[in-house]
């Protein structure tokens, strides 16, 4: 009986019917349906990936300055920016698209604190005109993944840059101090493995972000940091 109904499938797909009742779609249809969202999320990939390397910079310079309390907070930021690409490319695959892999985009690198305003200049910027368009772009297709995964890394933006700004808004003035207050303070950073999201502990109910359970977070190990930069 099984043999023969999936018999019969295979010629209803071979005929096309199933196309043509809506039932059967091949890669490249399905890719066509949701032709915003796949171009919205290439671009979502791009941007993560050149975000993921400017912080694994950041932090690799911070660290060689003897700022390690930054340069560990530049690494977390770095992993949460690979798991919104991650997630992002998870999509496009159900899509039947071949993963996006954009070359490596090496930043300017000044000082850590000329590095810690680029980074904030560049946060807010995603934030601000970035990702509203990305968002845009996913809702006309109203794939509840993508809409789902772009949320999250906006969300994700927007703690980074306020992580950020608690130590730029004293660059000008008191960036030595803060910088080795950081220091003295071994925080230790656990990020999301569904979302992103970056925080100085495990919370007790959920994240923040994705609403997931406190196990989904993994604690960022500096020393693996330093072996990746």
């Amino acid at each position: 009986m099984g043999h023969t109904r999936r018999t019969f499938l295979q010629n209803l797909a071979l005929s096309g019917l199933l196309t043509t009742l809506g039932l059967w779609h091949s890669p490249a249809a399905r890719a066509a349906a949701y032709e915003a969202t796949v171009a919205a999320l290439r671009q979502g990939v791009r941007g993560e990936h050149k975000a993921y390397t400017r912080y694994r910079v950041f932090g690799a310079d911070a660290g060689s300055e003897g700022y390690h309390g930054i340069a560990y907070l530049f690494g977390a930021v770095a992993l949460s920016e690979l798991i919104h690409a991650q997630n992002y490319n998870r999509v496009l695959a159900t899509l039947g698209q071949e993963l996006e892999q954009p070359p490596e985009v090496m930043p300017v690198v000044g000082t850590t604190k000329e590095n810690l305003i680029s980074a904030m200049e560049a946060e807010i910027a995603t934030i601000d005109k970035v990702y509203p368009a990305i968002l845009a772009g996913v809702e006309k297709d109203e794939l509840a993944s993508a809409v789902r995964n772009v949320q999250y890394s906006w969300a994700s933006h927007v703690q980074h840059r306020d992580a950020l700004d608690k130590i730029r808004r004293y660059s000008p003035t008191y960036f030595e101090t803060v910088a080795r207050r950081i220091d003295e303070r071994s925080e230790r950073y656990y990020v999301c493995q569904i979302c992103g999201s970056v925080q100085s502990k495990i919370p007790e109910d959920r994240c923040s972000i994705c609403l997931r359970a406190p196990i989904n977070f993994a604690y960022v190990e500096p020393k693996m940091l330093a072996a990746t930069s």
